[in-house]
């Protein structure tokens, strides 16, 4: 005996009360899903907890040579992080925004680099593979990196300088 489609969706309206039952399931599905987006609207709007933030750009060097890519990553004692994408050893941060800069203050600093290898990632349409780290792994700890930044007002320039011994 074949089952027709139409009778699955009809079974799931008698468990849920009927078509009415339904209805106010779909409604108050509805309702949780505005609620939630209102929620991540306000967490990401540019409201008062968006703090000031000043330019920081610069290099990244290991033993001297300019790293040719990674990201770098500057943490604040307290407040958001900023990220920079590293291009032949060039980077600038970003804090809400690309390019945005760094919030003021201290900021212990993490820099993370991998070969990326040919090919796809088996079974991962379009991600890129990653080989052993370019760096050594203590810089990509901002606690164990001994790297720190004081970000003040104006533009800051930052020479990151990594060491392949230890």
């Amino acid at each position: 005996m074949r089952l027709s489609p139409i009778r699955p969706v009809f079974h799931c309206f008698q468990a849920s009360g009927g078509l009415s039952g339904a209805i106010r399931n779909a409604g108050r599905l509805l309702t949780l899903a505005a609620c939630g987006l209102a929620l991540l609207s306000h967490g990401c709007s540019s409201g008062a907890a968006r703090v000031d933030t000043a330019p920081v750009h610069g290099t990244v060097t290991l033993d001297g040579k300019p790293l040719p890519c990674g990201q770098v990553v500057f943490q604040p004692l307290s407040g958001r992080i900023a990220k920079g994408v590293i291009e032949d050893g060039k980077f600038t941060l970003g804090t809400y925004k690309a390019a945005d800069g760094a919030v003021l203050g201290r900021h212990r600093v993490s820099v993370t680099a991998r070969k990326t290898l040919e090919g796809e990632e088996p079974g991962a349409i379009g991600m890129p593979r990653f080989g052993p780290s370019l760096i050594p792994e203590r810089y990509g700890d901002s606690a164990a990196s001994g790297l720190e930044f004081e970000v003040t007002s104006g533009d800051n320039v930052f020479h990151v300088e990594l060491s392949s011994r230890r």
